[in-house]
């Protein structure tokens, strides 16, 4: 695939696996209201088993070959990769998307509990509204992947990123900021939606950049980014309700906008070689 189609792929794939989370809140709530909890499992479960089976049988078949590895290389992948851990735009952009991780955990773990028990809104028009609110991020991904590869042939590598990732993860914290401040449920999730679109729009940029910082050991270097993304967002859900629990929820929602509009500055610090590759030595 050429370079200046990978922020497009990578938007594309991710924004189909946030159809699948965003289809959870409806469909794994009338499962349970049909099948109770166990069986609900275990139709999601069955349902993943023969997704596997047909990517098996049908999908994995088309694919091409995997290219050889070059026949030698200067350092060995495995020293490489640990080499990475000694930059700092690696440990920046792992910070900021610790940061996107954290504000996008919030709505995956918390939203349909925010509406419904917060808010007290109907079961089913919770379901709705968090279905809603995380397709417009996958919406988002979609968008901001096509868009990336425009904008960065006009501004170039480093400032066509910075501005993608700046202006999302900022206007996801205003927007997320309007949205626990307004009334009514489809106001609410009209804003929340918005936050979570703008958000989306940077999920390849990160991907993207990752891979191009690897060099070689993109492998090592995605791995890294997206543990520190889950180490957010591992710490979003936890926190949250603590926070809730002394400053409100509106309150515990502003941290984490917060959050999300300083791991988009973070992206101030963040270069990006116009080529692409970032050497390790």
């Amino acid at each position: 695939m050429p370079p200046r189609w990978r922020a497009t792929a990578n938007g594309m794939v991710t924004a189909g696996a946030l159809i699948g989370v965003s289809c959870c809140a409806p469909v794994f709530g009338w499962l349970m209201d049909w099948l109770t909890w166990p069986w609900a499992f275990i139709a999601a479960g069955g349902t993943l088993v023969a997704y596997g089976l047909a990517w098996r049988l049908f999908a994995q078949p088309s694919l091409p070959a995997s290219q050889a590895a070059p026949p030698a290389m200067e350092v060995p992948a495995d020293k490489e990769g640990w080499r990475l851990l000694r930059h700092g735009n690696l440990w920046l952009l792992a910070l900021s998307y610790a940061a996107f991780g954290y504000f996008q955990y919030l709505f995956f773990y918390w939203m349909g509990f925010y509406f419904k028990d917060i808010l007290h809104v109907p079961i089913h028009e919770a379901r709705q509204a968090t279905f809603y609110i995380l397709l417009a991020q996958g919406a988002g991904m979609a968008i901001g992947g096509l868009s990336t590869d425009g904008i960065c042939k006009l501004l170039g590598a480093t400032w066509g990123r910075r501005s993608i990732v700046l202006c999302g993860m900022c206007v996801a914290a205003v927007f997320g900021l309007i949205g626990v401040n307004v009334d009514g449920c489809w106001t609410i999730s009209f804003y929340l939606a918005l936050s979570m679109a703008a958000l989306g729009t940077c999920e390849g940029v990160f991907w993207t950049t990752a891979t191009d910082l690897g060099g070689k050991s993109r492998g090592f270097s995605g791995a890294f980014m997206n543990t520190l993304g889950n180490v957010g967002g591992l710490i979003s859900p936890v926190l949250t309700p603590i926070l809730a629990k002394a400053m409100s929820w509106p309150g515990a929602i502003g941290v984490a906008c917060a959050i999300s509009g300083i791991g988009g500055l973070v992206w101030l610090l963040i270069k990006i070689p116009e080529s692409g590759e970032v050497k390790t030595s």
